[in-house]
């Protein structure tokens, strides 16, 4: 049996590596604009949640501002009252009218208590909505960015 010629094996070798070398160029310039894009993809997520971020801090801040005045209004509200129930309670003359005056003051408080916190509950979810919103938006619009 004979060897091949050395130039015949060197010439199939350097064609063979040229051929290489043409499918890394080719996969290469196919990786990088793959890697383009996703990087494209990703500065467009961050800056898109960014702006979702920051859009939820404004919407919250605005519903926690909407909270405290709740609160304030609640705590003047609550003031009135008591000054209220002290001159009722200082107009008492027996202790007849004193109990009556407490069973009335007790069911007031109770009722207002349960109107605050309904209506803090519900400023309460807002917030939550409101500030969750635009991250869900965001979410959706990253997932669709992905899934393509």
């Amino acid at each position: 049996m004979t060897a091949p010629a050395p130039e015949i094996d060197n010439k199939t070798n350097a064609d063979a590596l040229a051929e290489d070398a043409k499918i890394a160029k080719k996969n290469g310039e196919g990786a990088a604009a793959d890697l383009s894009a996703a990087q494209h993809n990703a500065e467009t997520i961050v800056k898109k949640g960014t702006a979702a971020f920051g859009e939820a801090s404004n919407s919250s801040l605005a519903a926690f501002q909407q909270l405290t005045e709740a609160y304030q209004e609640i705590a003047r509200k609550n003031s009135a009252r008591l000054t209220e129930a002290i001159k009722g309670l200082s107009t008492v003359r027996n202790s007849a009218d004193f109990l009556d005056m407490q069973q009335r003051l007790a069911v007031e408080v109770f009722e207002s208590a349960l109107s605050d916190g309904k209506h803090i509950a519900e400023i309460t979810v807002s917030i939550f909505t409101g500030a969750l919103a635009p991250m869900q938006k965001r979410a959706a619009a990253t997932h669709h960015v992905l899934s393509k």
